[in-house]
């Protein structure tokens, strides 16, 4: 009937389009259990010891700032190189490509040990094993956990949690939709070296500069989009815009710290503050609502930070589908 009516066959679109392949991605890396150490992340501590072994102590300002540019595109060539290679060797396998960018995909994508150690911490804390959340805290932020208050921590999962939600998980998607998986790649792969070459440690101070700037460059469009799906949350308006923005201009990040600030007003938890960064004591300004942060408070923070993600991501895939069958039928 409907073939008769509109004069032409519907065929459905192949799962191996860009919007179809980043769907199945998504929905494995965020539903569907598989080891953590999967994931590229776990690049971290290995590249930061290959930048201490570049950024030597007395270099100067200008050796360390050329260090910080040359090491990304020695670690990214190799890499691009060895990939193309593998996808040149497996053109013509019927399949390859799409399978190939979909194991990529799975490795560039990550949101479930971010999860997992939100939940982790606060299941410690109750449990009275504060030093063990403490221990799992470390491992996924660079601040001082071993003196951290039960309320410290949960102010430090929620912040990890969520911002690396946004960095690890949305930002590579976004960056997938609008560039491909070259372009998801070598995202993903600037935010793990500006992790791994972190400005607020002071042996950073010039070598980690490239990186992080070419870090909040990549941020900028995808925050755009993100930040209106949090404000049409439920509560997700902040009462004070102004006050809001002022707070976040002392933050290193301006435009996640606008994403972690809104969702942190919608559950008014307080975050920011001072933190110890080695033995740097960094005092950044209190973001979000008035009251401290619970265990409930973090867990519905990551809840609506995830559904804000999802939400901004499955209008640009519908977007995406729906442009795709436009195209095919015209």
């Amino acid at each position: 009937m409907i073939t008769e009516i509109l004069g032409t066959e519907i065929t459905p679109l192949p799962l191996d389009s860009r919007t179809g392949l980043l769907f199945l991605a998504l929905l494995t890396e965020w539903f569907i259990p598989f080891p953590f150490f999967v994931r590229l992340n776990k690049l971290v501590p290995g590249i930061a010891a290959l930048g201490r072994r570049v950024n030597r102590p007395g270099s100067s300002a200008a050796q360390q700032k050329m260090a910080g540019v040359m090491l990304p595109l020695v670690i990214m060539t190799p890499v691009f190189a060895f990939i193309i290679a593998f996808r040149e060797i497996l053109d013509g396998v019927e399949l390859a490509q799409s399978l190939t960018e979909f194991f990529l995909l799975l490795l560039v994508l990550e949101s479930r040990p971010e999860r997992a150690m939100a939940k982790a911490v606060a299941r410690h804390i109750n449990s009275d094993r504060k030093n063990a959340a403490r221990e799992i805290l470390g491992r996924f932020t660079l601040r001082v956990t071993a003196k951290l208050s039960p309320m410290g921590m949960y102010k430090a999962a929620a912040e990890s949690a969520a911002l690396r939600l946004i960095n690890s998980f949305y930002v590579p998607a976004f960056a997938y939709l609008l560039l491909g998986i070259y372009g998801a790649l070598a995202v993903k792969l600037i935010i793990i070296m500006s992790m791994a070459f972190n400005l607020k440690l002071p042996v950073n101070q010039y070598f980690g500069r490239c990186c992080y700037f070419v870090e909040q460059f990549c941020f900028i469009l995808p925050a755009i989009w993100l930040i209106p799906f949090i404000i049409m949350l439920p509560g997700g308006a902040p009462a004070d815009p102004r006050a809001l923005a002022a707070a976040i201009q002392s933050w290193p990040s301006k435009t996640t710290a606008m994403a972690l600030a809104l969702l942190a007003s919608k559950e008014n938890i307080r975050l920011g503050g001072p933190r110890y960064y080695l033995l740097t004591l960094y005092r950044f300004p209190e973001i979000g609502g008035t009251e401290n942060p619970t265990e409930k408070s973090v867990r519905d923070m990551i809840s609506d930070t995830g559904k804000a993600i999802w939400f901004a991501l499955l209008v640009l895939i519908l977007s995406g589908i729906g442009y795709d069958y436009y195209s095919f039928y015209h």
